[in-house]
């Protein structure tokens, strides 16, 4: 179901949207992303929050249980290997340098705008999400944990936390 500026603008636009939904919807995409591309063509639905966009259950999630010891081992790890990487090739650090703020830009979109490198925008866009799924997100990730169990250390959940909350596991688990 189109976003409700869309239906106000008639069913010429709803129709509009509709084709351009099936020639760029992509099911790996994220709300975020999938929210980005809806925003880049039709400007005018404005803010939209990313939980209301009905998506099919993603699956299982693995979730560690590490101590604060643990988590700054392993941020420190991943701090250490960016750091060799960068370190280690100088055309990476300017590009880093150069595209440090738009490295989710590969996971968003096929083309990058402005590409000041030596490199092809295939090659461009291989090295960012190489960088970001490597190095950005993983730590990042590791940072919310990081601080979720820094401030909470109390949160303690004995027995299954699902099994608490009166939830039943689907028919994989």
């Amino acid at each position: 179901m189109p976003p409700i500026p869309i239906q106000e603008k008639g069913k010429d636009e709803v129709q509009k949207f509709r084709e351009w939904y099936k020639a760029n919807h992509s099911p790996t995409d994220t709300a975020t992303q999938f929210i980005y591309k809806l925003q880049l063509t039709f400007p005018y639905v404005g803010e939209i929050n990313p939980r209301s966009i009905d998506y099919a259950n993603s699956g299982a999630e693995d979730y560690s249980n590490l101590d604060l010891n643990a988590l700054e081992t392993r941020i420190d790890g991943l701090l250490d290997e960016a750091e060799n990487c960068y370190n280690g090739n100088p055309e990476l650090q300017e590009i880093i340098k150069k595209y440090r703020y738009f490295t989710f830009i590969p996971h968003l979109f096929e083309r990058f705008g402005v590409n000041e490198t030596t490199l092809t925008d295939d090659q461009l866009l291989e090295l960012l999400r190489y960088y970001h799924g490597a190095f950005k997100l993983p730590i990042k990730e590791l940072l919310v944990e990081y601080y979720r169990v820094l401030f909470n250390p109390e949160m303690l959940f004995s027995g299954k936390l699902l099994d608490k909350l009166n939830f039943r596991p689907c028919a994989s688990c």
